[in-house]
């Protein structure tokens, strides 16, 4: 089984990468819902890392659509999106909707989720 994320390098420095994942996801119709920053939160307990940001992302057509199929499948919302720094480098990474739902044994749901991640996967590379 591949990787139940899809990850992609930034040629950007980390404060422009999370406006530019932001606008990308906009563009693809998906909702910033919060962005929450890891390393600030870490820092103020105990340990220092380097810069990482958790975007919750939702399609609102795609979670109608979902919801229309199976009501519990809320549990699974929202995307999520991390931007992150690791040694100089800035990622992008999205987890893969289809690998979240091939669990759940329901076909519809399944086609569904292979479209939301197409869409998702789209966001990351127009960045």
């Amino acid at each position: 089984m591949d990787k139940f994320w899809y990850t992609r390098e930034l040629q950007t420095w980390f404060s422009e990468a999370l406006d530019d994942v932001k606008f990308s996801l906009q563009e693809q119709w998906f909702w910033v819902i919060n962005t929450i920053d890891v390393q600030d939160r870490i820092k103020k307990t105990w340990k220092e890392i380097q810069e990482y940001v958790v975007i919750w992302a939702c399609n609102p057509y795609f979670a109608s659509e979902a919801l229309a199929i199976e009501y519990e499948i809320g549990l699974f919302f929202p995307c999520n999106i991390i931007i992150y720094k690791k040694s100089d480098k800035v990622y992008v990474s999205a987890i893969k909707p289809s690998h979240t739902m091939w669990f759940l044994n329901n076909p519809e749901l399944s086609e569904l989720a292979q479209k939301l991640e197409k869409q998702l996967i789209m966001a990351i590379d127009n960045i």
